[in-house]
């Protein structure tokens, strides 16, 4: 299956026992169906689609290692000061608009915007939660699909943990090939990563056998500790899916000039990969609509 960036998308590995662990550690196997069964996959990994938008964009206009220090307005003129974190230093970036497709609440947190919009609009920001910020997440990898070999889909709940939920993250084809997991336990609890990295290999042995507690490599991730995806706020785990959606008010920022549009403005998938390409398509429609493209 290609589209029109000429990548290709597979269907997720879902054939075989799904597992289920309870609170004391009871493990069943065929506990339910495949919770990944119909997802799809792009080969290569979404890094390609990344690889796939920017390949027509010229390279002077891309400007990677840098943050948003502030956003200003001189007149018809949007100015944006930009950090190299490299050491470069900083340049200003005139436009005629400014998009902010970061998370609503880091923008606020971390960008100063205090000259072209309300103190109250800012605060608003601020209050939008951003999905999955204070998650972190396990990838085991090893040599050989052996959870395939013994039947099982490499999916897996779990109500002890530390993973709480484990899914299939092989490749489109040949190895390596990986068990992936989110982790359950809070932030404060994920301080001492090397011990939470063999609670998630002891727990992949008690969920797939023994061929599980050598892992090649095992790779962690914490969102909650990266301050380019959470904030203090976002510490605490969301106990469930928030509201997402533009509220009214941060619909026309700066006459319209300062369009938010991450996954978290999205109505319909507010904090997923699609609510990310919802957001985008109605950033180009406001764009379209100011005659700027």
């Amino acid at each position: 299956m290609t589209g029109d960036l000429g990548l290709t998308a597979f269907e997720q590995f879902s054939n075989g026992l799904l597992v289920y662990e309870n609170e004391q550690g009871y493990i069943q196997h065929g506990a339910g169906y495949p919770s990944m069964q119909g997802s799809l996959r792009l080969r290569g990994g979404l890094s390609v689609l990344v690889d796939a938008l920017a390949r027509d964009i010229p390279d002077h206009l891309i400007s990677l290692n840098s943050r948003v220090l502030a956003v200003k307005r001189q007149g018809e003129t949007m100015l944006s000061s930009v950090d190299n974190v490299g050491g470069k230093g900083q340049k200003i970036i005139r436009s005629k608009n400014v998009v902010l497709s970061l998370p609503p609440r880091l923008a606020a947190t971390y960008i100063d915007l205090g000259e072209v919009i309300p103190r109250a609009d800012i605060e608003l920001m601020a209050e939008i939660p951003t999905w999955m910020a204070s998650q972190a997440k396990v990838v085991a990898v090893y040599e050989r699909p052996f959870w395939r070999e013994g039947g099982f889909s490499g999916d897996a709940m779990s109500r002890r943990g530390p993973l709480m939920e484990i899914h299939d993250a092989s490749p489109y084809e040949s190895g390596p090939y990986g068990l992936f997991g989110f982790v359950g336990v809070p932030p404060e609890a994920r301080i001492d990563a090397s011990k939470l990295r063999n609670a998630c290999v002891q727990q992949i042995f008690r969920l797939f056998g023994q061929q599980a507690v050598e892992p090649i490599d095992l790779i962690m991730k914490d969102w909650a500790q990266d301050s380019y995806t959470a904030t203090p706020l976002d510490r605490t785990p969301l106990m469930h899916h928030p509201a997402y959606g533009l509220p009214k008010v941060l619909s026309s920022l700066c006459d319209g000039h300062l369009i938010l549009a991450s996954t978290e403005t999205a109505t319909y998938f507010g904090g997923y990969l699609e609510g990310a390409l919802e957001a985008a398509e109605r950033c180009v429609n406001e764009l379209l609509a100011l005659k700027t493209l």
